[in-house]
């Protein structure tokens, strides 16, 4: 149903899911019955998570009542969340983390319009203090294709709040720049000086090459993991 209207949904059911997602966001096994029933995680104790602003998600329905909704008709209730964060911003700071999270404690109390989080082994031309405030405009969404045009008067961050995957591809000005996954799920650039387009592209042959990487690293090294990454 949320697909007909044009709704993202960030708590569902999804057999495709990430490791990474479930982790962080919770998934049931079947569809909620209930908004009480969503599971709850070390980032996520509820709906009014700082992780669900950064998700984006501005409606929560459900067929029975729960705290804070409204009736749409005899069939539907629902509350609209007003703190939803915008889908492109533009922070100056960075925290780090070591391991593939940061600590839930920490990630809540996150300003995240000022302050992005990355893994501690994560390098940039940005530096995590005073980084150059970028001015952004988006030209295009698409699921796989996205264009920004930018001016920033030194190396400065832009963090794009949809999930991060294996297989994204950031250039600007043909040079191609380092897609870095930032506050846990998303995707982060860092900005050359100057002004310019930002064009992200996702490839699926760019993520054909990772696997072939790792399968390759397991027929050599059967008994290592590759950091990082989840079987």
């Amino acid at each position: 149903g949320a697909a007909v209207w044009g709704l993202p949904l960030v708590n569902a059911y999804n057999p495709m899911v990430a490791p990474d997602y479930t982790r962080m966001v919770g998934m049931t096994g079947q569809p909620l019955a209930t908004v009480g029933e969503a599971p709850a995680t070390e980032w996520v104790a509820d709906f009014n998570s700082p992780l669900h602003d950064l998700l984006g998600l501005r409606w929560v329905l459900a067929e029975v009542p729960f705290p804070g909704s409204s009736a749409a008709d005899e069939h539907l209730h629902m509350a609209m969340r007003e703190s939803v964060m915008p889908r492109v911003m533009t922070p100056q700071g960075v925290r780090r983390h070591a391991g593939a999270f940061p600590e839930p404690a920490d990630f809540a109390k996150t300003d995240f319009a000022t302050t992005l989080w990355l893994a501690t082994e994560d390098n940039s031309a940005c530096p995590d203090a005073g980084g150059g405030q970028a001015d952004v405009e988006v030209l295009l969404v698409q699921p796989s294709h996205i264009r920004l045009r930018y001016r920033v008067d030194s190396p400065g961050w832009v963090v794009i709040n949809e999930l991060h995957a294996v297989g994204w591809e950031a250039s600007a000005g043909g040079t191609s720049l380092p897609v870095l996954r930032a506050n846990g799920l998303f995707r982060a650039i860092c900005l050359p000086a100057g002004a310019g387009e930002l064009v992200l592209r996702y490839s699926p042959w760019a993520l054909w090459k990772a696997g072939v990487r790792l399968h390759l690293g397991r027929e050599r090294r059967p008994l290592q993991e590759p950091a990082g990454l989840i079987s």
